[in-house]
């Protein structure tokens, strides 16, 4: 039996390939993210790597954390985003922090609801440069159990 190994190429053309027939989904973009429970994060369940460091930097910080905790509905709204959940939700600070990998259409929509329906809530976005100005940092070498 052969092994197709997937180069970043073969993955590249193959999603412009699924892109250009109409076939390509973004929530798959995320199957490659290590959803799962964290032993060192009390066993909770994250959807990524980088949402189980963001908690990890939170814990680094002492700062009192939830996960997915509270959901904001955007009222009269028949189709498309009626809802969001936020991944953390800091309440010593009363701010919440978004884990955001990739920027898709309902990404963008769902953010801009939100500050249309609930201007007063505070919104982190930690992103790619977010994570990369932390790996530059070094602060993931102090961090027990950071995945890369």
């Amino acid at each position: 039996m052969n092994n197709i190994l997937h180069t970043p190429e073969v993955t590249l053309k193959s999603t412009k390939t699924r892109r250009m027939n109409g076939s390509y989904n973004a929530i798959a973009q995320y199957s490659n993210s290590r959803k799962g429970k964290r032993a060192d994060l009390k066993n909770t369940y994250f959807r990524s790597s980088w949402e189980a460091n963001a908690a990890r930097i939170l814990n680094l910080q002492k700062r009192n954390w939830l996960y997915e905790t509270k959901t904001f509905w955007f009222e009269n709204i028949k189709r498309g985003c009626r809802s969001y959940t936020p991944d953390f939700y800091l309440p010593n600070e009363n701010i919440f922090i978004e884990v955001k990998g990739w920027w898709d259409q309902k990404s963008k929509t769902k953010m801009k609801r939100m500050k249309k329906y609930y201007p007063n809530i505070v919104i982190e976005i930690w992103d790619k440069d977010f994570f990369q100005a932390t790996k530059k940092q070094g602060i993931d070498k102090l961090i027990k159990n950071w995945e890369y």
